[in-house]
């Protein structure tokens, strides 16, 4: 990864941080939501983006925030799916663009490559592998 895709992911973010800091108690915005159903993980994502701004290499980019296309595999089934993670209003689960807010991208976000979880999903739960997280650049 170029310094300046580096650069401007780190842009992307800081712009995220902004914008949920500003609509942190605004309870008609999907942010608001957010932060008033789960107050726990909206810090800790919030802190975890802080502390990206002072790493300087690539690896920083092994966690899923935000912008992020993560490929899951199905452990019981050995199938693949790949989402991007994007705010409520970009989503298109029609071309694997979830949001963050939704059931799936919520326990996706702030995992790290390589960790197994089960994941809650209509038919109940399901073990999966974060097996790829990528950032494209805008």
């Amino acid at each position: 990864m170029s310094h300046s895709t580096l650069s401007s992911l780190k842009t992307a973010l800081r712009e995220q941080l902004t914008l949920f800091q500003k609509q942190q108690n605004d309870r008609t915005s999907p942010i608001g939501r957010f932060y008033m159903n789960n107050q726990k993980k909206f810090l800790q994502y919030v802190r975890e983006l802080k502390q990206l701004f002072n790493q300087e290499d690539e690896d920083i980019f092994t966690k899923v925030f935000i912008g992020a296309t993560v490929k899951i595999v199905y452990l019981e089934e050995e199938d693949e799916e790949t989402y991007t993670i994007c705010f409520p209003e970009e989503a298109d689960p029609d071309q694997g663009k979830i949001s963050f807010l939704s059931p799936i991208g919520n326990q996706l976000l702030l995992e790290m490559r390589g960790n197994s979880i089960d994941l809650d999903i209509p038919g109940g739960k399901t073990a999966v592998k974060i097996s790829e997280i990528h950032y494209l650049e805008k």
